[in-house]
């Protein structure tokens, strides 16, 4: 069972590459943080630490619910129509993604990770999301996309802690989960003031403010 989730966590990563519209790649987010949330509570069943539970809980009222209404309310209506764009074409995108992908997992056999008793399965998976989410805020120039890259970094993130010692303290988790929040609502403003000003949301139009 863990080893379906994290590949459906990785496939969900590889994803965001093929997806034409934002409306989509938000639901594939969800779909991911919801994965998470899943590996979340398949520690707690196996381990019985409670605030592995209630970080699931919490990423699932967050990520799932509350991140991805913002994120919504945004692509849709005009914004909505545009063309994600991206610096290379979306074959050549996956083809990258692909490429990270296999040294992610080269990289993650290589690395002496003192992984706890129940968390072997998701190391290489979380190097993996890493990778994939950085290249994600790399590879598109729409803002909301960057945003979900910056989640899925952050996804990966979580997926280590649980790997390595069952989880951060549960404060740590509040905090970046209020951070991701308060990340998503900046995140949806700018993109309408973006799109007011240069009636696109191509972030590189923005070099047009210097001087």
């Amino acid at each position: 069972m863990d080893s379906f989730l994290t590949i459906v966590l990785v496939m969900s990563a590889l994803l965001l590459f093929r997806v034409g519209k934002v409306a989509d790649a938000v639901a594939i987010i969800a779909l991911q943080s919801g994965i998470l949330a899943a590996c979340g509570i398949m520690m707690w069943w196996q381990t019985g630490i409670g605030h592995l539970l209630t970080a699931a809980v919490m990423t699932l009222a967050v990520k799932v619910v509350l991140i991805p209404l913002i994120l919504y309310s945004v692509a849709k209506g005009e914004v909505a129509k545009r063309k994600i764009k991206r610096i290379f074409t979306a074959d050549r995108c996956l083809f990258v993604a692909i490429v990270l992908m296999i040294i992610g997992y080269h990289v993650a056999s290589y690395l002496d990770l003192p992984a706890a008793a129940y968390g072997q399965t998701y190391l290489e998976s979380s190097i993996i999301l890493l990778l994939l989410g950085t290249f994600t805020m790399i590879a598109h120039n729409h803002p909301i996309m960057q945003g979900i890259g910056l989640i899925t970094i952050e996804n990966a993130i979580f997926l280590i802690t649980i790997g390595i010692s069952y989880g951060m303290p549960l404060f740590i988790e509040i905090g970046i989960l209020f951070d991701m929040l308060i990340s998503a609502g900046v995140i949806a403003t700018l993109t309408l003031k973006i799109y007011t000003a240069f009636h696109s949301v191509n972030t590189s139009r923005m070099r047009n403010l210097k001087g």
